[in-house]
């Protein structure tokens, strides 16, 4: 489920893409159809990207903002192994 803010960014750009669609392809769709599949797509690409996250942040140089993870990554303060918990240690499936 999208936040009510996603949803006004979304719903701002199905107007932008009804007329695209008129003009390009000839093809008129209604603007809650349009943003519904907005949400739909951008819900599937949010759970790609948290599913892809290690791939994308680890093994694909300069690309989806790693510089940004880099960026707040050096922000954070490296723990000695001792004192992480068993709870945070072990990854959870998600």
């Amino acid at each position: 489920m999208l936040p009510d803010w996603y949803k006004e960014y979304l719903a701002a750009a199905a107007p932008a893409l009804q007329q695209h669609y008129q003009e390009n392809e000839g093809h008129i769709y209604q603007l809650d159809n349009l943003q519904k599949a907005l949400e739909g797509w951008f819900e599937n690409l949010i759970d790609e990207l948290a599913a892809d996250a290690f791939d994308l942040l680890t093994y694909s140089r300069g690309s989806y903002n790693q510089s940004d993870f880099a960026k707040r990554l050096h922000k954070l303060e490296p723990v000695p192994p001792d004192s992480v918990t068993d709870d945070e240690a072990e990854p959870t499936a998600a």
